[in-house]
């Protein structure tokens, strides 16, 4: 008991040192926390995978703390958390693949919450077997999608790191919006952009769904031949027809794999 009220107290007191000086960025604690962090729904994720031996990740970790603070009183949404990674404490677990350091990633949110549902049953005996023995070993819910994370690999100045982040923010926000668009049930009342969600409307309503490798070709051709500035509109169609492209790929894979199943059940 007198040891856990000397931690407690060494903690207290160590928190409200902390507190007395200027924000740092949040340390990763566990693997669990860096897997439920990077799949929120959310918030964004900005991390600085590190190594205690590397020069220019101590180089790098003032600036990371800048660039935190830089967005402090930021009220958008989803707001981003800024985390420091030890590769040496958490190794392939959470930095496998990763060849140099320090390395930086932007990971957007996931559109919704993870679901992991491992189907045993459906599966042979032995990978039934060898399925259950990796998952002891490793939770099936540490996974994350590639198409969410991007690397940086520029100047690393706090400047140069926003403008990254800022580029992706703004191509994630139009993603979302176009996800809303195809929301039947979707209004445009309290959009940011009304008359962009309403073109989107409209387009949707018009659009031939069987057609879209077409579609897609004719928007490309039109971004192609055209200045950014007269854009905007056009691009925002294709992330449309992009997203439905997406959702029907994901239909015939969720086909494929039910008529699998079906197939097993039968033998």
């Amino acid at each position: 008991m007198k040891f856990q009220s000397l931690v407690h107290l060494l903690l207290c007191a160590s928190a409200a040192l902390g507190s007395s000086k200027s924000k740092k960025v949040d340390l990763l604690w566990s693997v669990d926390e860096y897997y439920d962090q990077v799949n929120s729904v959310d918030s964004y994720t900005m991390l600085e995978y590190t190594t205690s031996w590397c020069h220019h990740c101590k180089e790098l970790k003032p600036v990371f703390d800048e660039l935190m603070l830089s967005y402090e009183g930021d009220d958008s949404k989803p707001s981003i958390r800024f985390m420091d990674v030890s590769c040496e404490l958490f190794g392939s677990q959470v930095c496998h693949g990763l060849r140099a350091f320090p390395h930086i990633s932007f990971i957007v949110p996931r559109d919704e919450p993870l679901e992991v549902h491992v189907d045993y049953a459906a599966m042979p005996f032995a990978k039934r077997w060898w399925k259950r023995l990796v998952h002891r070993l490793q939770d099936p819910k540490w996974q994350l999608d590639e198409d969410r994370v991007f690397v940086y690999d520029g100047d690393r100045d706090v400047e140069s790191m926003r403008n990254f982040i800022e580029t992706i923010k703004g191509k994630d926000k139009q993603r979302r919006l176009a996800l809303r668009v195809l929301d039947p049930a979707h209004t445009c009342e309290g959009e940011d952009d009304v008359q962009l969600c309403e073109e989107g409307k409209g387009f949707v309503a018009e659009l031939d769904e069987s057609q879209l490798d077409r579609e897609t070709s004719k928007l490309e051709k039109l971004i192609e031949n055209n200045s950014d500035e007269q854009l905007g509109p056009v691009k925002f169609k294709l992330q449309i027809v992009e997203q439905l492209q997406s959702k029907k790929e994901k239909e015939e894979k969720e086909k494929k794999r039910k008529a699998k199943m079906s197939e097993h059940d039968e033998l």
